[in-house]
């Protein structure tokens, strides 16, 4: 009689594990992902990289060296596409040992003002198979665009690392403005150095 039950939990599990796999694979900012490094001059949306199709799949690279910073990006939509974000951290330290409470945090604001709190729920490892680096998905937020421009803003509650992975496949990379392409080699040094040290080297 127990038959029943336990095909349906299992049944359920598969669901729940293939949909995680699902976001897992989408959250990952790897080299499908265009890559931008964020840096202390984008703290404001409307100076800081404009992502002219926000699904375009983009990886947002920032490294802070203390709470209470933040770094931020814009990503344009029309009505009707799919807004997707999702935050990951290195799977390293000093980013693997932090509180829930030291994780960072996200705002998205969209074009009608709403604002929307992102806080980490999860704690994900995933490794990306072109590098190799070692990850842990914190958050994954899924919702239907209005026509306009998004702004995002992570806000650091220690120091610490982080990417942001937005949009989904493309075909065509259509351009962010107010910002350049990373090379590979600048996102292996973010994902190589410490904060701290990245900060006090780099300014």
């Amino acid at each position: 009689m127990n038959t029943p039950k336990f095909v349906s939990a299992r049944s359920a599990a598969v669901v729940a594990a293939t949909a995680m796999a699902s976001v897992v694979a989408m959250a990952l900012p790897a080299a499908a992902h265009t890559p931008v490094i964020l840096t202390a001059q984008d703290q404001l949306p409307w100076v800081a990289p404009l992502v002219v199709d926000g699904t375009d799949p983009m990886g947002l690279y920032g490294s802070v060296s203390k709470a209470g910073e933040v770094r931020s990006a814009q990503l344009h939509f029309t009505a009707g596409q799919e807004v997707s974000i999702a935050l990951v951290i290195p799977d390293e330290a000093p980013e693997n040992t932090l509180t829930t409470a030291q994780l960072p945090t996200v705002t998205l604001i969209d074009p009608q003002l709403h604002v929307t709190q992102l806080t980490p729920a999860l704690r994900v490892p995933i490794t990306d198979e072109d590098s190799g680096n070692n990850f842990l998905l914190l958050l994954s937020y899924d919702a239907t665009a209005v026509s306009g421009t998004y702004s995002v803003i992570v806000s650091s509650h220690a120091a610490e690392r982080f990417a942001l992975s937005t949009g989904i496949e493309s075909e065509e990379f259509h351009g962010v403005l107010r910002a350049t392409v990373a090379t590979e080699d600048a996102v292996e040094d973010w994902y190589t150095t410490p904060p701290a040290i990245r900060n006090h080297h780099h300014g």
